[in-house]
């Protein structure tokens, strides 16, 4: 797990906003709502992620250094990686995991780096949000003006996570099991958002952090 920096990875001329929470939680609708809300579109790490292993250079080494090895062979019938094979591999082992990090990240901060740019730079931009699952692990805090905590109940997210096609109950453990325990996450947060019930709960509590942040952008520190 890559140790958190304390140097700033961007500054923008709008306030930058981070989401987390555990898998389920639905901080990836929150980070949505709240990115339309500053006149942005999310910035999603995760999916920043999944075209890293597209990009030739980067499929190469992660094939060399993890798909040849003990239970490898993790390209699909396309040539691409099968992103299920390596996630069983590499959630499996923290020495695989570190591997994979140490080959994508500086790809993955840079491209995201590149797109927070690009929303801040749209007119009318009041803000721009981050969302990304390991967000805190890849050393984001300092780059932060505000980190949102979306929680919900381990039951809940159990239930949603199950609904979705391909998913187990061990694949989820395995995934959070990699990432920073839900209570340090909610620790280094400046507020919390519980996504428990329904929709207009929800957008209930979105709208007083919406009201945080319009403040936070009409006084920039």
């Amino acid at each position: 797990m890559a140790e958190p920096s304390a140097k700033p990875f961007v500054k923008l001329k709008v306030p930058l906003v981070g989401v987390v929470g555990g898998i389920g939680s639905g901080k990836s609708l929150v980070a949505r709502m709240l990115a339309e809300a500053g006149g942005t579109e999310a910035v999603d790490a995760d999916l920043i992620g999944h075209a890293a292993l597209r990009q030739p250079d980067l499929r190469a080494e992660v094939i060399r250094r993890i798909g040849e090895g003990p239970g490898g062979g993790i390209e699909g019938a396309d040539g691409e990686i099968d992103r299920k094979k390596l996630g069983a591999l590499v959630f499996a082992d923290p020495n695989l995991l570190k591997k994979l990090q140490q080959i994508t990240h500086p790809w993955i901060r840079r491209e995201t780096v590149r797109a927070l740019e690009r929303e801040a730079e749209k007119p009318g931009a009041r803000w721009v949000v981050l969302d990304a699952s390991v967000l805190l692990e890849s050393g984001w805090r300092p780059s932060l003006d505000r980190l949102i905590y979306v929680h919900a109940p381990d039951q809940t997210r159990r239930e949603r996570i199950l609904s979705r096609p391909g998913w187990t109950e061990e694949m989820w453990k395995s995934r959070e099991k990699a990432q920073l325990p839900l209570t340090e996450k909610r620790r280094l947060s400046d507020d919390e958002i519980i996504n428990s019930t329904d929709l207009d709960a929800l957008g209930k509590q979105v709208s007083c952090t919406i009201q945080v942040l319009e403040a936070l952008a009409s006084n920039p520190a």
